[in-house]
């Protein structure tokens, strides 16, 4: 959240080129704005220094909320950044360095990993949710999908396009038209195979395995830095 105009475009326009516009963002023009409209975000950038209560106070009241969503703190008096703490600030940004925007959101999904459920269709016995940092992969089993999961596996409907698609900001990638892939999951790769932590060998696309191992070391990259 960012109280002048000019802040609060050069920010939103750097968030949207992050998703490649595939997001929403809401801007407020005070703290006071920004808790009677009170709505759960995944990310909020909040400026320290807004007209009424200051950007801290307004965390602090918000994250009693919302813990769970992530609060990046935007401002140019970096020596207030010790009261960071009161509020478990994910990121602290100088507004004369928001190149630094885009490794923040890097580093936020990585933590949206542990967090993010997803609901499966399971045949024969309905609708269940799960942590997606429990998915293995993804199979695709005529017309249904097999969810491989750290604890059994799931015999579900659905698309595993659509999947592919909801989760590409989790660490998730296709390696062939038949798995989607937890790269958290991998142990080993190479041009023909990947090995996961359950000792499951799936093939590799030779067309995919170029863009596969791009995304698989700035994956890692991001998650140790984040």
């Amino acid at each position: 959240m960012e109280d002048e105009k000019y802040w609060q475009e050069e920010i939103k326009g750097r968030i949207e080129e992050f998703y490649e516009s595939e997001v929403e963002t809401v801007c407020y023009d005070s703290g006071e704005e920004f808790m009677e409209n009170l709505d759960f975000f995944d990310v909020v950038f909040m400026d320290i220094e807004l007209r009424g209560a200051d950007g801290f106070c307004i965390s602090l009241k918000y994250k009693e909320f919302y813990p769970e969503s992530v609060v990046i703190i935007i401002t140019t008096h970096n020596e207030l950044w010790s009261k960071g703490y009161q509020i478990e600030a994910f990121r602290y940004i100088d507004k004369l360095h928001l190149e630094e925007i885009k490794e923040a959101l890097e580093s936020a999904a990585t933590k949206f990993q542990q967090q993010k459920r997803v609901n499966l269709h399971v045949v024969s016995t309905g609708d269940i949710i799960v942590l997606c940092k429990d998915i293995l992969y993804i199979e695709t089993i005529g017309r249904n999908l097999s969810v491989h999961m750290t604890q059994g596996v799931y015999e579900c409907t659905g698309n595993i396009s659509a999947f592919a698609t909801d989760l590409k900001t989790m660490g998730f990638y296709y390696i062939h038209r038949s798995y989607l892939v937890n790269v958290e999951a991998i142990l080993l790769f190479d041009r023909k195979k990947v090995l996961l932590e359950n000792d499951t060998s799936l093939d590799m696309s030779i067309y995919r395995y170029k863009e596969f191992k791009e995304f698989y070391f700035k994956w890692k990259f991001v998650k140790g830095n984040g």
